[in-house]
């Protein structure tokens, strides 16, 4: 009978050992994943920060031409009223 006992033991252990490499397994995954997961959200992050930088571009050409085109009406204007 002492003889079972330790194989018990050992086909215990042996399985104690693999359950821990299949959870110390699972937790590397998730871990990776959860990098994965976190590089994504902060290209898509970058990205809406270009967006808007390009917007806010856009926002200033449009400005500037609005500029130029209220500077050529002024000097329409300014001439009609000079005379």
């Amino acid at each position: 009978m002492g003889g079972n006992d330790r194989e018990d033991e050992k086909e215990k252990k042996e399985v104690e050992e693999e359950k821990e490499e299949k959870e110390e397994k699972e937790k590397e995954e998730e871990k990776e994943e959860e990098e994965e997961e976190e590089e994504k959200r902060e290209e898509e992050e970058d990205e809406d920060e270009n967006d808007e930088d390009e917007d806010e571009d856009d926002d200033d050409d449009d400005d500037d031409d609005d500029d130029e085109d209220d500077d050529e009406d002024n000097e329409s204007f300014g001439s009609g009223y000079k005379q």
